[in-house]
């Protein structure tokens, strides 16, 4: 992708991002037509995030040879969690790249403003960038469109779930196992000590067991998506105790195959 570069938005750019809109998605939900007028109002004033005049970077250009060919559009203002709710390429043979970069771009800036959560709200007929979401180790659900998940702080997710671990824990068989987990995905670490039937996010030194989860089972972990069986049987998750065991058990009692939903996203 030589020559490429993103930048956010600037003044004139709805002329391109809405003729590109219309082209993108025509292939996958028929004829729907927006002008640069009514692209521009949406995200001025039709959205929660605060408009484009306050904070450019809700969207974000991809250049080449001087005209855009890719953007997304993404909402900040949803507490711990950013939804990216629209993404459009030009027809190119490096369409799945150019989407791959905007999707990065958007999670970078979600690490950067110190967001937990990123979810993808696209149409589930978009071919490619479900195909490329996959690849980038998201997953999604067929409920309103496609809401994909992955995690970029999991400090702070597991702090914003404490309230829930502790009640998972407290009603386990067995609350009464003391210890520190490590939690570990890619660059990413975080604590949970549990003691006294509680669960609360710490600093580790010296944990009691180790869990090394891979980054596309993350978020199906731990939003009660698949089991901790399931994910150890299939290598996406590696544990390091004295007892694979009793590990296995405790990691099911806070994390079992039962939907959670962040406090914020309820409106799923």
């Amino acid at each position: 992708m030589s020559d490429l570069s993103l930048r956010s938005y600037q003044p004139g750019d709805e002329h391109e991002t809405a003729a590109l809109f219309n082209r993108y998605t025509a292939c996958f939900v028929g004829p729907f037509t927006v002008t640069p007028e009514s692209w521009l109002a949406q995200y001025q004033r039709t959205w929660r995030s605060p408009g484009l005049e306050q904070d450019s970077e809700c969207v974000r250009v991809a250049v080449r040879e001087g005209r855009i060919v890719g953007h997304s559009a993404a909402d900040y203002d949803a507490g711990e969690t950013v939804i990216l709710q629209e993404l459009c390429v030009a027809e190119e043979r490096d369409g799945a790249e150019l989407a791959q970069a905007l999707i990065a771009d958007v999670e970078q800036r979600c690490r950067a403003r110190g967001k937990t959560t990123l979810l993808l709200h696209l149409s589930h007929e978009d071919g490619l960038v479900t195909r490329v979401a996959h690849q980038m180790g998201y997953e999604f659900t067929h409920s309103t469109g496609v809401f994909m998940t992955a995690i970029t702080n999991l400090e702070q997710f597991l702090r914003e779930l404490e309230a829930e671990l502790t009640r998972r824990w407290s009603q386990s068989a067995g609350r009464a196992w003391t210890g520190t987990i490590a939690f570990r995905s890619g660059e990413m670490a975080a604590g949970l000590y549990l003691h006294d039937a509680q669960a609360e996010v710490v600093m580790v030194s010296g944990p009691t067991l180790t869990a090394e989860v891979d980054a596309g089972v993350l978020p199906l972990l731990l939003l009660g998506r698949i089991t901790v069986g399931e994910a150890y049987l299939q290598d996406g998750l590696t544990l390091r105790a004295e007892d694979k065991l009793q590990a296995l058990r405790v990691l099911d009692a806070l994390f079992p195959r039962t939907p959670m939903y962040l406090p914020r996203a309820q409106w799923w």
